[in-house]
């Protein structure tokens, strides 16, 4: 479980920093498009540095993590059961 904390700490702190210039250079100027990306690649993090973009782009990030999480809940177990 502790690996698993700091993995995703990681991935958080890694999208945080290069997700705006990433979403940048691919020509991504949406910013509810910001703000899925960033709430749904970079977890809490992300949401804090959407954020700091906008507004806007904080609401949406936080929407995107909390589906996220509800999508992992429900899909998970339907998807072990194809792994075994």
């Amino acid at each position: 479980i502790s690996i698993t904390s700091v993995v995703v700490f990681c991935v958080g702190v890694f999208g945080s920093l290069v997700a705006p210039w990433l979403l940048g250079r691919g020509g991504v100027t949406d910013p509810m498009a910001q703000g899925f990306a960033l709430g749904s690649a970079a977890h809490g993090i992300g949401t804090a540095r959407a954020i700091e973009i906008g507004a806007l782009e904080g609401a949406l990030s936080g929407l995107a993590m909390a589906l996220m999480g509800i999508m992992t809940a429900l899909l998970l177990p339907v998807i072990e059961k194809f792994l075994y």
